[in-house]
C-alpha cells in the first residue's frame, strides 16, 4: 500500500514529477522483470499505458539490471530490543530480500551465517546453532516472551474460518497467512478461536475433554490464540533457566525491548522504503504460526501414547555434549502410492534428490526417494556437527519398516543417533491417493490426529532434513523455527525451497518471488481468491500451477492502478487545498491504525 502524505502545499508540478519518476523507475523494473521472470512485457507496458520504445527512465536511457542488494536504510541498528531477541551484534547486508542472515550463537562459531530461502540447501548454517544448554535456553525464551509480547499488543475476536476441508497442516500455514496479513496491518483483530464447525479430520467426539467442554473441530485440538502456550519439557526447561538466572526486573526490561520491536515491525513489516530483514519477517510469521498451534489434551496425550525412543545398543554419542536435534521426514504413502521399496526399472524411488528445475510434482507425478537420499542428509549434518551427537525427530509413515532398514543398511549412522518417532498402526496409511479423497472418510479422523502429532514431533528439530515442498514440511519447520526463534537450518530433498510450492517448477516460481512477503503468504489456493483468477487446467497436468504467474501480473497491474489513482488524489488534493489536509489526515489515521 503506498504511503499517505499529510502535506498538500508542495506544488502540482512537483507532484507530478515525482509520480513521472516513480512510474518510469516502474517501467523500468518491469522491463526487466518481464524477462527474467518470464512474463509478458508488451501485457505490462500496456497496462502502464506506454510504448516500450518511449519509456521514461530517470537516467534517461533503458531500464538498470535488477539487483537482489537491499540498500543500506535497510539496515537495523542494533539496540536493546535487538540484544533481547539474540540480535545484539549488528551483521552485515542480506544479498537479497529473502536472505536471512543470523549471528551466531555457538562459541568460536563463523560471527555471522546465510541463508537464502530461494535455495534448497542451508546446511551450512549449522554453525550458528547454540552449542550450550544456555544459549540454547536464551533463545526458546526469548521465542517464548516473543509469542506472550505478540499477545499484549494484540486485539482479538472470535471467529476465524476452519479451513474445514483441508489437511490440518495446510488448513494451518493458510490460517497463518491470514492472521500475518490482518497482524501487520494493526486495524483488523487476530481472529481468537476458529468456527464451532465439524472438521473432515477431526472427530470431536472421539475425545471426552472435548465432548466435556463441548468443543467442536480444531477448537477441540488447539486452544485460542490469545491463551497461555502449551509448553513441553524443552521449553519449560528454558522458563526454568529464565527464573534461575534473570531477576523479575531483567525479565521485564527484556520482555519490554522484545515488545518494542515488535511495534517497530509492525509499523514497518509493509511500509514501502522500509524494508525489514529477512529474519524479522520469518520469526514474526513462525510465531504466528505457533500461536495458531497451540495444542490441547487430546493432541497432549495423543503424543505421549505414541512417542517411542530408541537408543542404539552401540551408540556413540557424548553424554556431556549438548545433543543436536534433527527432523527428519520422509514422506511416502501418497507420493509414492504404497509401493514398496525395491530396485530395478519398475521403482519409482529416486536415487538422489531432486534439483530446483525438476518437474511439477502434480498428484500422479510426486516424487518418492530411496532411504539412501535422506540419509546422505543426515550423514550432512553429522558432519557439520562438530563432534556433535545426534537425536532424530523421525516423522515418516512407515516408521517401524524405516527405521529397521536403517539399522540393517545404514548401522553406522543408526549407531550414532538417538531415535525418536511415533509408533502409528502402519495400516493407517494405507489410504487410496489423496487423503480428501471420500473413499478414505473412515480413517480421516485418525489421520487428522496423526498428522498433528507428527507436526508437534517435527517442532523439535533444529535442524530440518525432508520435504519443504509438502506444506506438511513447510509447517513443521516454520513449528521449530518458533520453537528455537532462529532459522532452522535445512536440506530438501523435492526440489523446493520453502517460498516454492510442490505443483510448480521451483526455478520458473523463484524468479517471480521478489520480497518475503511474497515468499511466506503466497499460496496458489489463496491467490486464485483474491485476484479473482483461473489455473489454466488444459496445462496444468503437464507443466503445474501456473498461479504465481498470473498473480505477479495482476499485482503489477494493481500497483499501476494505484500510483494513478494516488497521482488523481494529487491533483484533487490541489483543487480542495485547506480541506484535503484533515481527510487526507483522517485516512491516515484509520489506514495506518
Amino acid at each position: 500500500m503506498p504511503l499517505q502524505r499529510k502535506k498538500v502545499n508542495t506544488s502540482t508540478l512537483t507532484l507530478a514529477l515525482v509520480a513521472i519518476i516513480v512510474a518510469a523507475a516502474l517501467v523500468a523494473t518491469v522491463q526487466l522483470i518481464a524477462v527474467q521472470r518470464h512474463l509478458s512485457t508488451a501485457d505490462l507496458y500496456s497496462a502502464l499505458g506506454q510504448n516500450q520504445n518511449t519509456a521514461l527512465h530517470p537516467s534517461g536511457g533503458g531500464g538498470r539490471s535488477r539487483s537482489r542488494r537491499r540498500s543500506s536504510a535497510g539496515r537495523r541498528r542494533g539496540g536493546k530490543a535487538d540484544r533481547a531477541v539474540g540480535r545484539g551484534r549488528s551483521s552485515s547486508l542480506p544479498e537479497s530480500p529473502t536472505e536471512v542472515v543470523v549471528t551466531s550463537a555457538a562459541e568460536g562459531g563463523p560471527g555471522e551465517c546465510r541463508c537464502e530461502l530461494l535455495t534448497l540447501d542451508c546446511l551450512d548454517a549449522i554453525a550458528c546453532i547454540p552449542a550450550t544448554r544456555e544459549s540454547l535456553d536464551r533463545s526458546i525464551a526469548n521465542g517464548l516472551l516473543t509469542r506472550s509480547m505478540m499477545k499484549v499488543i494484540t486485539t482479538f475476536e472470535d471467529k476465524r474460518w476452519a479451513w474445514s476441508t483441508q489437511p490440518i497442516g495446510k488448513g494451518i500455514q493458510y490460517t497463518t497467512v491470514a492472521a500475518w496479513k490482518e497482524w501487520t496491518m494493526r486495524t483488523q483483530p487476530l481472529k481468537e478461536t476458529y468456527e464451532d464447525q465439524d472438521h473432515m479430520f477431526i472427530k470431536h467426539n472421539l475425545y471426552p475433554d472435548c465432548v466435556a467442554r463441548n468443543l467442536k473441530g480444531k477448537n477441540c485440538f488447539f486452544h485460542p490464540v490469545s491463551r497461555d502456550d502449551y509448553t513441553d519439557t524443552i521449553e519449560d526447561g528454558a522458563l526454568s533457566w529464565m527464573e534461575d538466572n534473570m531477576t523479575v526486573g531483567e525479565q521485564k526490561a527484556a520482555a519490554t525491548s522484545i515488545k518494542d520491536w515488535l511495534v517497530s515491525y509492525r509499523d514497518e513489516s509493509r511500509s514501502f522504503g522500509t524494508p525489514r530483514p529477512a529474519v524479522d519477517h520469518l520469526l514474526v510469521f513462525a510465531q504466528l504460526a505457533r500461536m495458531h498451534f497451540n495444542i490441547r489434551k487430546p493432541i497432549v496425550d495423543s503424543y505421549a501414547r505414541y512417542h517411542r525412543i530408541e537408543i542404539p545398543e552401540g551408540y556413540a554419542g557424548q553424554s556431556d555434549a549438548e545433543p543436536l536435534r534433527v527432523s527428519l521426514h520422509v514422506r511416502r504413502a501418497d507420493s509414492c502410492e504404497h509401493e514398496i521399496q525395491g530396485s530395478g526399472e519398475t521403482s519409482r524411488y529416486l536415487s538422489k534428490a531432486s534439483s530446483i528445475d525438476s518437474h511439477a510434482q502434480v498428484t500422479g507425478k510426486r516424487n518418492c526417494y530411496e532411504t539412501a537420499v535422506y540419509m546422505g542428509g543426515l550423514r550432512r549434518v553429522l558432519e557439520l556437527a562438530s563432534g556433535r551427537p545426534l537425536e532424530v525427530y523421525l516423522s515418516t509413515d512407515y516408521a517401524g519398516v524405516l527405521l529397521n532398514e536403517i539399522r540393517t543398511e545404514f548401522k553406522d549412522l543408526y549407531d550414532r543417533c538417538v531415535w525418536r518417532f511415533l509408533d502409528f498402526p502402519r495400516e493407517t496409511f494405507d489410504y487410496i491417493t489423496e487423503i480428501e479423497w471420500e473413499e478414505n472418510k473412515p480413517k480421516h479422523a485418525f489421520l487428522g490426529e496423526t498428522a498433528v502429532d507428527d507436526l508437534w514431533h517435527l517442532s523439535h528439530g533444529q535442524v530440518f532434513v525432508g520435504h519443504l515442498g509438502s506444506r506438511f514440511g513447510k509447517m513443521g519447520w516454520l513449528l521449530a523455527t518458533a520453537k528455537y526463534n532462529t532459522l532452522i537450518p535445512y536440506w530438501t530433498v523435492d526440489g523446493r525451497s520453502y517460498c516454492c510450492e510442490i505443483d510448480e517448477i521451483c526455478s520458473n516460481a523463484t524468479e517471480l518471488i521478489g520480497s518475503m512477503e511474497h515468499c511466506l503468504t503466497f499460496a496458489h489456493d489463496l491467490a486464485q481468491d483474491d485476484a479473482d483468477i483461473d489455473e489454466d487446467l488444459e496445462n496444468y497436468w503437464e507443466t503445474g500451477s501456473s498461479i504465481r504467474v498470473k498473480y505477479v501480473k495482476r499485482m503489477a497491474q494493481r500497483l499501476v492502478d494505484v500510483i494513478r489513482a494516488e497521482r488523481e488524489a494529487d491533483r484533487l488534493s490541489t483543487w480542495l487545498g485547506s480541506d484535503a489536509v484533515w481527510i487526507r489526515e483522517g485516512m491516515d489515521m484509520e489506514l495506518n491504525g
